[in-house]
């Protein structure tokens, strides 16, 4: 499955063979897409707990200082019916509890996304908010283009 992620479906499959003779590239494809359902509908849940239920996160790191960086990146996309977009926005957000003197950055956590902007900002915020307690940051910087 990682493999997936680092090269293509073809070369993934390839790699596999050696392991497990006869995996095709399509039954590695239908593994991705279930396994992305499956995330899409872990980040809903959160999403919803925090959004509509009121659940604060049980943020585990405290820390008083967190910067959160987003943007996006407009993509071609196949299209599978005639009226479908021929371009999607990934968008992608990075927080990080500040940077080593090397300039790396500390503590970083990253979500990515192709959905309506406001889901996408409580997604992150419920998934940030897995990994740092909300009340005890004091301090968020936050930086993006100031586009949705």
């Amino acid at each position: 499955m990682d493999l997936a992620t680092e090269m293509s479906y073809h070369r993934a499959a390839k790699v596999l063979q050696s392991w497990v003779p006869g995996i095709s590239v399509m039954t590695l494809w239908k593994q991705v897409q279930r396994v992305g359902e499956q995330e899409r509908q872990s980040a809903k849940e959160k999403q919803e707990l925090v959004f509509e239920r009121g659940e604060v996160p049980p943020g585990e790191r405290q820390v008083r200082e967190l910067a959160v960086e987003a943007d996006g990146v407009w993509v071609s996309v196949r299209r599978e019916q005639e009226g479908d977009p021929r371009h999607v926005e990934i968008k992608l957000a990075v927080a990080y509890e500040g940077r080593t003197e090397r300039g790396r950055l500390r503590g970083r956590k990253v979500v990515a996304g192709v959905m309506a902007p406001e889901d996408f900002w409580e997604q992150t915020m419920a998934m940030f908010g897995q990994t740092w307690d909300w009340c005890a940051v004091k301090r968020c910087w936050l930086g993006g283009d100031g586009c949705q």
